[in-house]
């Protein structure tokens, strides 16, 4: 995997809306799904599968 300036684009999503909006979870919330769609090459249905199999998972282990 390459690295390129994208990566550098969730941290500065989640800082600028942190010091605009002063609402530091759901600045962190917009960093994450950033993060997710520059990993699933900005492909939604992708994206969405992705994490609803990965929330599946971790409530699976919580129940445990």
């Amino acid at each position: 995997m390459e690295t390129t300036f994208l990566s550098l684009l969730p941290p500065l999503i989640a800082i600028g809306m942190a010091i605009i909006t002063r609402k530091v979870l759901l600045s962190l919330g917009a960093g994450i799904v950033a993060a997710g769609l520059i990993l699933s090459q900005l492909n939604i249905g992708e994206f969405l599968l992705s994490f609803g199999v990965h929330l599946q998972e971790s409530l699976l282990i919580v129940e445990s």
